[in-house]
């Protein structure tokens, strides 16, 4: 499923979908991702982008496409 940042500056990507998890990227707002359902839980959604970037981002900041 593809999806796109939705916030103000940048997301923090992190490593587990857990806010105390290592961050490992910033995403700007409008990137686009490729969002995996089966990794994700209500809080993260697991995603990666067009770089092989992947780890979690806060859902509330994942716009999904389509």
């Amino acid at each position: 499923m593809l999806g796109v940042i939705n916030c103000t500056e940048v997301v923090c990507v992190r490593e587990e979908p857990d806010m105390n998890a290592g961050p490992i990227a910033d995403l700007d707002n409008g990137t686009e991702v490729e969002i995996d359902i089966s990794k994700s839980t209500d809080k993260f959604t697991n995603v990666c982008t067009a770089y092989g970037i992947e780890g979690y981002v806060l859902t509330r900041y994942v716009k999904t496409l389509g």
